[in-house]
């Protein structure tokens, strides 16, 4: 995920400059790199939990069509759920909302989202640490 948004980054500044080179009459300024940034780590925030989620359910099942139906039905949900008044709750919504939410909803999501991923993190090492090697 952070290699992902360090790339989505790279790529932005390198295309403003290569507009910047091929048509000078754009005349761009230096990017927000602060704004950017902040974006970011709204969205990595937001996100964390999703991963988690995951993590504990590849782990949990070997199967990758169990982990892809996680994802993809999550992502279903999130389509509908996204007007609902808990949608803001809702881990595949979290990352938008960092966005575009309202600034008490992005508040509650930006730590919501980390401590829930924390206690599921942990609790995703607890089961890796109790599980028989040999039945994986």
């Amino acid at each position: 995920m952070i290699a992902g948004l360090v790339i989505l980054l790279a790529a932005t500044i390198g295309a403003a400059m290569l507009i910047d080179r091929l048509d000078p009459r754009f005349a761009l300024t230096a990017p927000p790199l602060g704004d950017i940034a902040l974006r970011a780590g709204k969205v990595f925030l937001g996100t964390i939990l999703v991963f988690m989620i995951q993590n504990l359910v590849s782990l949990r099942w070997r199967s990758m069509p169990v982990s892809l139906g996680v994802g993809i039905g999550g992502t279903f949900v999130a389509l509908f759920a996204a007007g609902w008044k808990y949608a803001s709750y809702h881990p595949w919504l979290m990352g938008i909302i960092a966005l575009h939410g309202k600034e008490d909803v992005v508040a509650r999501t930006l730590w919501l989202s980390p401590c829930l991923a924390f206690v599921l993190a942990a609790g995703t090492m607890l089961y890796a640490a109790r599980r028989d090697p040999a039945r994986y």
